[in-house]
């Protein structure tokens, strides 16, 4: 029974099991100076995704709108202004960056984690965490991180547990930028050009329908015996 068990164990976290890499990443520095500010390609990307991910913000506000902008350092940067915002009214008014990524058929996604590297001109920033399998209420924040005041060189690295397996669809990550009104949020590193400005790593593996199948079995087998074993004592019981 305990090797069954721990066969069914087996089967199920090697089928969703592999080393973590970069899925997705912006380095800005790989940009010309004539790039678009918005919808932004990655830079690079693993190819078992269906679609080449873009990176861009969205806002529905005209009193406190968000912009992004290129710079020509090697940094993407995102425009705050307006009336400070709490993380309630940016989810109201859709103030936010996100991207998507989607695996082939035949592969799922695990998404591991979210890696920034940001700087910003004002204290008193933050940034929150979402995604589309959790969902976008106050509720579903994954993480909130107070954003310091530092120069683009020497930027504040921020890296978010996402923790997220076996994902088959498409799913969208977005960062919302709160408690701040007038600010520039830099995505980059303008002193060493290999940090990427956002980076999402986890790992794209192929759907190992042999092994799932023989774990679900398992699983039903087991259940079975359990179930058989409780009748057999209840019906002893009632017969006593």
């Amino acid at each position: 029974m305990k090797f069954l068990l721990h066969a069914f164990i087996y089967f199920t976290i090697s089928a969703v099991s592999a080393e973590a890499s970069s899925l997705a990443e912006w380095n800005f520095s790989d940009l010309p100076a004539t790039s678009g500010t918005n919808n932004l390609p990655a830079t690079d990307y693993n190819p078992l995704l269906s679609v080449v991910p873009t990176l861009k913000v969205s806002n529905t506000s005209s009193s406190s709108p968000i912009s992004p902008f290129y710079n020509p350092e090697g940094i993407w940067a995102v425009g705050t202004s307006g009336p400070a915002v709490n993380l309630a009214e940016a989810l109201a008014i859709d103030r936010f960056i996100e991207f998507t990524l989607e695996p082939e058929s035949g592969y799922e996604l695990n998404l591991i984690s979210l890696i920034l590297s940001i700087s910003v001109f004002n204290l008193e920033s933050s940034i929150s965490i979402f995604s589309s399998l959790q969902g976008f209420e106050i509720e579903d924040v994954i993480d909130t991180h107070p954003l310091l005041a530092t120069d683009t060189a020497n930027p504040q690295e921020i890296m978010v547990s996402l923790n997220h397996t076996g994902i088959l669809a498409p799913v969208t990550v977005r960062i919302y930028p709160h408690n701040v009104g007038t600010n520039i949020l830099w995505f980059g590193d303008s002193d060493d050009p290999s940090i990427s400005g956002i980076e999402v790593t986890g790992t794209v593996p192929e759907i190992n329908t042999a092994s799932l199948a023989f774990a679900s079995l398992i699983f039903l087998w087991l259940s079975s015996i359990l179930y058989s074993r409780r009748r057999i004592r209840s019906a002893g019981s009632k017969s006593l």
